[in-house]
């Protein structure tokens, strides 16, 4: 029995917060003072969370 093909992705702000948090911390201190936003582009849907340094 042949079923629709669905696509859906559950990217987010907030997990794309979660990813950078996820990094050892003397990367993210790196990112930080650096002071400048960062752009997160989801490959699968294409849609591009930007993360505040204020935010890592």
């Amino acid at each position: 029995m042949a079923r629709p093909l669905r696509f859906a992705c559950h990217c987010s702000h907030d997990r794309a917060v979660a990813a950078l948090r996820a990094l050892p911390e003397d990367e993210r201190r790196e990112l930080a003072a650096r002071g400048a936003d960062i752009d997160i582009f989801c490959h699968m849907c294409g849609k591009c969370h930007t993360i505040k340094a204020g935010e890592i």
